[in-house]
């Protein structure tokens, strides 16, 4: 426990030395731009990226729930907003991980979405790396963060067309045709997402269903049920229970998180996590408990970021004993602009 408890507070001394020159910085940066705005107000605009945070959360929070849980994932660049992007860009994603006992693992991550011409935005070619740990359900559980760096790289690409059928504030249906290349062999799959949003003010709720087929894997259907609710002008909670079940495993894997969004200012927030992960094989149980902090900051206009996650997992396997680890990550949208 002890060597549990140093390895932590060498990683939280580690955020504290990186976070408070980009925090000082921040700062400086802001009250210049305050000066220049108040000397020349049409300066905010080109400061902001068009408008000023207060702007850009009035009118979130003035309009919907479902307005103000879009712009939050897109400012972290949730799973929710990349699934359903109606533009053409490119996603690069270098992470560093280091978990107690396991040392530190590097891995660049790229994914291309384009538009097709004439096709009045609902279909996308789609070309990802790693097609096998691309943000899903699962990658609620801490763990995954580990699986993802552990397993062998096997230089797999995925290529896939995807045809919006329905884009709607409240409604979202799509499909998906493509191919895994997984050393050079190629496996089909055929994939339907659908998202429906209900507003039950002053809570929101989503429910979003991702069906695959694989020709070598079978099917997968991996669930999603959102409770969420903009607390203040600058935190959002949100409560999501996920389930992910998969033809080729026996059992039923789901999670419960609890997450509540910060923004600091327009460019920085601060997400806090806790993971509840459950099992149903060979018995159903707790499986694993995670805690998690993430700061994000938008180093380059609206396209180039950083991130860093500190967190804290009790693996039922280890008797629930603390395992610190953290992630580092920078993160290039090319080609995405000003969804913030």
């Amino acid at each position: 426990m002890s060597k549990s408890l140093s390895f932590f507070a060498s990683l939280v001394s580690l955020f504290f030395l990186v976070m408070l020159p980009a925090f000082a910085a921040g700062i400086a940066d802001e009250k210049a731009s305050e000066t220049d705005v108040e000397k020349n107000p049409s300066s905010a605009e080109e400061h902001y990226g068009e408008d000023t945070f207060i702007d850009t959360w009035h009118r979130a929070m003035s309009g919907t729930i479902i307005g103000t849980a879009d712009w939050v994932d897109s400012f972290f660049y949730d799973e929710r907003i990349e699934a359903e992007e109606n533009q053409s860009r490119l996603l690069m994603r270098l992470e560093s991980f280091s978990e107690e006992g396991e040392g530190t693992d590097l891995k660049l991550r790229a994914s291309m979405r384009v538009g097709i011409p004439y096709a009045e935005k609902r279909l996308h070619l789609i070309v990802t790396g790693e097609p096998d740990d691309e943000p899903d359900i699962e990658d609620t559980s801490a763990s995954a963060v580990r699986k993802s760096f552990d397993r062998v790289d096997k230089n797999d690409v995925s290529v896939s067309v995807q045809h919006a059928i329905m884009q709607q504030l409240n409604r979202y249906l799509s499909t998906r045709l493509g191919f895994i290349f997984s050393d050079l062999e190629p496996r089909l799959f055929v994939e339907g997402r659908y998202r429906a949003f209900f507003d039950l003010g002053p809570w929101g709720s989503r429910f979003t269903e991702r069906v695959r087929w694989y020709t070598d894997k079978g099917w997968e259907s991996k669930a999603e049920l959102d409770f969420e609710r903009p607390l203040s002008e600058r935190f959002f909670f949100r409560a999501t229970l996920g389930g992910d079940w998969r033809e080729e495993e026996d059992g039923f894997s789901h999670g419960l998180t609890f997450s509540l969004s910060q923004f600091l200012s327009p460019r920085r927030a601060l997400e806090y996590s806790w993971v509840n992960s459950l099992q149903t094989r060979p018995n159903y149980r707790l499986d694993e408990v995670a805690l998690r902090i993430r700061f994000r900051q938008r180093i380059w206009r609206d396209w180039l970021f950083y991130d860093i996650e500190p967190q804290l997992r009790f693996p039922n396997a280890e008797g629930f004993n603390i395992t610190p680890g953290i992630l580092l990550r920078l993160e290039a949208i090319i080609g995405r602009y000003k969804r913030l």
